[in-house]
């Protein structure tokens, strides 16, 4: 997926070069979804959608008050080859972006998130409870819906870059062509991560 991820912001920088700001925008978040996407594959999803949200949106920053000329998807791929850095090193620069590169607060930020993942957790299963479902029911399903939310959003996303692709079809045949063979690329991974749920 990180090759689909790099030509899908290759894709939006030369939607931003033909003057299609809005829809090379739409791009960057889908890179972004799918980068949060395939690390909550590797590292699970408790703790890293907070704190790698956080990492991206001060690295955008960082990076775009110091080089203003540069556009909106030249800085974000710079973030996200810092990121896919990080994933080769345990000592890594990605780290500065949380505000603080103390060990320390990691592992709280990890602990608390975890925790406040639970408190929803629990939440989730009360909300059904109230409403009626015996507990019996609430628990394995809130546990599936967890268990599918990564499918779900990659259907979402997959989803989203059709849209897109409908979009540009007038004015750049071409890129929308490429837009709906990035979508069933999606769509397939989204396809093979149900199965897994499945299987698991």
């Amino acid at each position: 997926m990180i090759n689909l991820i790099k030509d899908i912001i290759l894709t939006a920088q030369s939607l931003e070069i033909k003057g299609l700001s809005k829809h090379a925008s739409q791009l960057d978040s889908v890179a972004e979804s799918l980068t949060m996407v395939k690390q909550a594959q590797y590292d699970g999803v408790q703790g890293y959608w907070i704190r790698n949200g956080r990492c991206f949106d001060n690295c955008y920053r960082e990076k775009r008050t110091k080089e203003a000329k540069k556009s909106a998807q030249e800085i974000w791929g710079e973030c996200h080859e810092e990121w896919l850095k990080s994933l080769m090193s345990n000592s890594s620069e990605w780290d500065k972006y949380a505000k603080d590169s103390s060990n320390s607060m990691i592992k709280i930020a990890k602990s608390e998130t975890t925790n406040f993942s639970d408190e929803i957790l629990k939440d989730e299963i009360k909300e059904k409870v109230s409403s009626g479902l015996p507990i019996s029911d609430a628990v394995p399903m809130t546990v599936a819906e967890r268990m599918f939310s990564i499918p779900w959003k990659l259907a979402q996303v997959s989803n989203e870059v059709v849209e897109i692709a409908r979009e540009v079809s007038e004015s750049d045949p071409a890129v929308s062509e490429k837009l709906y063979d990035f979508a069933d690329q999606i769509r397939q991974e989204s396809l093979h991560n149900y199965r897994d749920c499945l299987i698991s």
